[in-house]
């Protein structure tokens, strides 16, 4: 079919071609055209008023069909380290834990702790309090949670106390640290290392100890010594009333004391006397109050002590600067 003396075919090629060029923006739609004479269908006319829509208009609608609502969660207002549930800013949720401290999920708040006392590690600390805070204990089973420390005493849980003891088991408990002493009661005998006058046996107490003056260990630690009765000490012991006259670790009135020569030796080293050894630094106290040698005029070496006088020394040894060493 001929229209206008244009071919049909070349007429809808040529429509097409327009119609595409309208579309982008290229050429402005003519006021009028013969393409409005000759559609099937209207299907032309339809994509030409299309094309006649601002840009602008077009681009808002596909804008407003395509985007999500963009709110942000509980208008704006929750700070960095909150969190929006039901509309209400909060530190935390179920599923979103505290950085510190525990959730208390109803009021969405970050607490210290809730019910449980096992969220209060701290001994000094170690109660769950009604308003959620950790305080100090009230009673041991306030400290239940605590292995380490399963005693209340002042409000700190500790290892043990005058009023519970039992806690250390068959050792002793060092009342003065509140801790459990490393021995049973009634096991240790004279010169050797305590805590408390409870694990020393029967007639003798823990008695800090000096050496050429200087207390040793700081006055926390002691040695078993006997109680003097007058009369002789046991040898190697002696009784001297200027420097063994004193208290016991845990009671205040003194006693006389039999023990080591304090300006001399040690403890330590009265103990290791004629044991094997290859050099001085296992019979002693790793100070100059030992020595390792060959004691008595023996072909081995063996520990000794230094000394004073005779009278200091076991095994009937004379006394040069060590006993047993001429």
């Amino acid at each position: 079919m001929t229209v206008y003396g244009v071919n049909r075919r070349t007429l809808g090629f040529t429509a097409a071609w327009l119609v595409a060029l309208l579309l982008s923006g290229c050429v402005s739609r003519p006021a009028a055209s013969f393409l409005d004479h000759e559609t099937d269908s209207g299907e032309l006319s339809d994509a030409s008023d299309a094309a006649d829509a601002p840009s602008d208009a077009r681009s808002d609608t596909a804008v407003a069909d395509a985007a999500p609502d963009l709110a942000p969660p509980c208008g704006g207002s929750c700070s960095a380290d909150e969190i929006c549930r039901d509309d209400t800013c909060v530190e935390c949720t179920a599923e979103q834990a505290c950085d510190v401290g525990v959730c208390e999920v109803e009021s969405g708040s970050c607490v210290e702790c809730l019910t449980s006392p096992a969220d209060c590690r701290d001994p000094a600390a170690a109660r769950c309090s009604d308003d959620l805070t950790c305080q100090g204990c009230l009673q041991d089973m306030d400290c239940r949670h605590l292995s380490d420390t399963p005693v209340c005493q002042s409000g700190t849980c500790v290892e043990c106390s005058a009023a519970n003891s039992e806690a250390c088991g068959a050792n002793v408990c060092n009342t003065r640290t509140s801790t459990c002493a490393a021995n049973p009661m009634n096991s240790l005998t004279t010169c050797q290392a305590c805590e408390t006058d409870r694990e020393c046996k029967d007639d003798r107490l823990c008695v800090v100890m000096t050496y050429k003056g200087a207390v040793r260990h700081d006055g926390l630690r002691g040695y078993c010594l006997p109680i003097f009765e007058g009369g002789a000490c046991e040898l190697p012991y002696v009784w001297n009333q200027l420097s063994l006259n004193r208290p016991s670790i845990d009671d205040p009135a003194t006693n006389d004391f039999c023990g080591p020569n304090q300006m001399e030796t040690t403890c330590e080293a009265i103990l290791a006397f004629d044991d094997l050894c290859e050099s001085e630094a296992t019979c002693g106290a790793e100070l100059d109050d030992s020595a390792c040698a060959q004691v008595g005029g023996a072909a081995s070496t063996r520990c000794t002590y230094a000394c004073a006088r005779d009278a200091e020394c076991q095994g009937n040894q004379v006394c040069g600067t060590f006993c047993g060493v001429l």
